[in-house]
């Protein structure tokens, strides 16, 4: 069986950590300036073991005792979910190879100070991190070691979503809301409906906008209420159907309804759901190229439904590995909240899970899978 896809496996004995903890610790020098450093750091030997962490850090982790991670990685300490993919722990699954601690701390043993965003995502599937760290090489114990420092910056990033999403998303949209009326009065009757109904569209896409960041900022705080009553399945992706295909969005591609799509009654939050596969669609829509067909559809096995979408595009493994990521996006800076609301909301308040298959040659395929 492969121990590791990424980085090397081997441990320390936790006998011969604490022994060299000891031998740190003792330094009343050493303990008063690492207490004293506002900055949450640990000391990692070769193998990416913690040796010790400051009061800092561990406030960080709401721990009391430093012996609670004390020959852990930083991974495994902090609850990364993808820490337990491999036996040999932190560092050593395919997903690691992304992982912008890991690597750092890689450069950093090699004897070059790194600095580098990280991204995790907790053992709930749910939860994230947004990270900036550093690697500081030093030496200790007869070898290679790291001084690892640690900033959370999930509210930062949280904040530069916020700004990407009013002040470029949402104004483009107010910004076409204007010009259908600015041109009202110079159109005929005929040319009025039809800008009407366009300015209807483009405000319930503005408010659409909104709640949906609205939702997604309360299901973050644990104040997102969730009402569940009756829905038929293909009535619902009707809807969400009607409203992408004549989206921006789809412009020069085609949205297909299957007509396999079973037609059944589920008890779920329809507000929330149909959010959760419009973001789906979108996504898939913005991923197909020109002349692209996506496909939408739901289908029952045993005491589940399953809601798929399907596109042609392929997402290549690396991207593979970091989505549902909170601020990961191929779309650039500031972005990536599509498939992380998309799985926040599914698994933590529609009692689902989303999974994805994506091919070279038959394409990718989102699922969210509910019970019924």
């Amino acid at each position: 069986m492969q121990e590791t896809y990424f980085a090397p496996p081997e441990r320390t004995a936790i006998q011969d950590i604490q022994k060299f903890t000891s031998s740190i610790t003792s330094h009343p020098d050493f303990l008063l300036i690492a207490e004293k450093m506002p900055e949450p750091f640990v000391l990692l030997d070769k193998h990416r073991q913690i040796v010790f962490a400051n009061r800092a850090f561990l406030n960080l982790l709401n721990l009391e005792s430093p012996e609670l991670i004390q020959g852990l990685r930083v991974g495994e300490a902090v609850g990364c979910l993808r820490a337990k993919v491999m036996e040999a722990g932190c560092g050593t699954s395919e997903y690691c190879a992304t992982c912008g601690a890991v690597n750092a701390i890689l450069t950093g043993l090699k004897g070059t100070e790194n600095q580098q965003e990280c991204r995790i995502i907790l053992a709930d599937g749910v939860t994230s991190l947004d990270l900036e760290v550093k690697a500081s090489p030093m030496n200790g114990n007869g070898s290679q070691m790291v001084l690892f420092f640690v900033k959370d910056v999930s509210d930062k990033k949280r904040r530069s979503a916020l700004d990407r999403i009013f002040f470029h998303d949402i104004l483009n949209t107010a910004g076409g809301l204007k010009g259908v009326f600015d041109v009202l009065s110079f159109t005929t009757p005929e040319e009025k409906d039809e800008l009407l109904k366009m300015g209807a569209g483009i405000s319930e896409t503005l408010l659409d906008e909104i709640l949906a960041q609205k939702d997604l900022s309360a299901a973050e705080n644990n104040e997102l209420s969730v009402s569940k009553t009756e829905i038929d399945s293909l009535e619902l992706l009707q809807q969400v159907y009607g409203v992408y295909s004549k989206h921006p969005v789809s412009r020069n591609k085609s949205l297909k309804l299957d007509p396999h799509t079973v037609s059944i009654k589920i008890q779920s939050d329809k507000t929330l759901l149909k959010r959760v596969l419009g973001n789906l669609v979108k996504n898939a829509l913005e991923a197909s190229k020109t002349g692209d067909v996506v496909t939408l559809g739901a289908l029952k096995v045993k005491g589940e439904i399953t809601y798929w979408v399907h596109n042609p595009a392929f997402i290549p493994r690396n991207i593979q590995l970091q989505i549902f990521q909170r601020s990961f996006s191929t779309k650039g800076s500031g972005r990536g909240l599509g498939t992380y609301s998309i799985n926040l909301l599914t698994t933590k308040y529609l009692g689902g899970r989303v999974t994805f298959v994506s091919d070279e040659n038959t394409g990718t395929i989102f699922r969210i899978i509910l019970p019924v």
